[in-house]
């Protein structure tokens, strides 16, 4: 019986394995991670806040909040955390509104976004 396609599949799945955990740890694809560094300190409404942003204003402000695609940045805007709750709630410009979100889920939201 012939081993060697087992051992070269094998092979590739490492190599492939070690390759996206080298890019993943690279390119810090959730950067808001790190720019939230407050997440770990206020506990469990910081990464439910998080996942919000991620889900719902990281393909156009990017995942640290610098603005993709000239979308704006989130990053020291001189916004109070109740103008950005009310953009994200009824939107601004190109910026859809997102009314479906619960007014916790819009606090938590835009408290998230001004640690940016």
């Amino acid at each position: 019986m012939d081993n060697k396609p087992i051992v070269i599949f094998t092979a590739f799945m490492v190599v492939a394995l070690i390759v996206i955990i080298g890019y993943l740890m690279m390119s810090n694809p959730f950067g808001a991670v790190s720019s939230a560094a407050a997440s770990e300190q206020h506990g469990m409404g910081d990464q439910q806040a998080m996942i919000l942003y991620l889900h719902n204003c990281a393909s156009c402000h990017g995942t640290s909040g610098d603005g993709l695609n000239g979308n704006p940045s989130l990053i020291n805007n001189n916004l109070s955390e109740a103008q950005i709750a009310g953009i994200i709630h009824n939107g601004k410009g190109k910026m859809p509104g997102l009314p479906k979100l619960t007014e916790e889920q819009v606090r938590k939201l835009a408290s998230f976004v001004k640690r940016f």
